[in-house]
């Protein structure tokens, strides 16, 4: 370090016995069978229709009942959306962002190759325990 950076540098060592390192062996980890293991995916080409839910996982309840159809939970720029619907379609992603737009949602259609996929179907409870 003195040629360096022109610090002197010193090592201290213990009064006691010399320790001398061992080896650890490699432990392997078991990897979960479950198939609901996280495995985020990005969703290949085509429109993905997205709504923000602003922290609020209980409007994906409402989206499905609005659409007759399970949701998704999606990453696009470093945010959380649910998934609406991915499809080659640009006509079918612009009717879906209609009818969700008409009812209320924040909703947009994006390049779905720049949307990754989290969870292909959000598991939440209906409201009122129906």
């Amino acid at each position: 370090m003195t040629e360096t950076v022109g610090f002197q540098a010193f090592v201290a060592r213990s009064s006691q016995s010399a320790i001398t390192p061992q080896s650890i062996a490699p432990q392997s980890i078991a990897k979960p069978s479950d198939s609901s293991a996280y495995n985020p995916q990005l969703l290949g080409a085509g429109y993905a229709v997205l709504v923000s839910y602003f922290d609020r996982p209980e409007l994906a309840v409402q989206i499905q009942q609005a659409l007759q159809k399970e949701v998704g939970l999606v990453s696009y720029g470093q945010r959380p959306y649910l998934l609406a619907i991915q499809t080659p379609d640009q006509a079918t992603a612009n009717a879906t962002l209609k009818n969700l737009s008409d009812r209320g949602f924040w909703v947009m259609v994006v390049d779905s190759r720049r949307v990754t996929l989290l969870k292909s179907v959000v598991n939440v409870p209906a409201i009122g325990g129906r």
